[in-house]
């Protein structure tokens, strides 16, 4: 088990969280705009 496996992990799941967040904040807002 390497570091760098476990800061691509952290890396990889900070990149989808971010992704999950921004999808959700479009979703909400998507109705408002129109």
């Amino acid at each position: 088990c390497s570091g760098y496996e476990t800061q691509l992990d952290k890396a990889n799941a900070l990149r989808r969280a971010t992704l999950e967040r921004q999808t959700a904040e479009d979703d909400i807002q998507d109705p408002w705009i129109e």
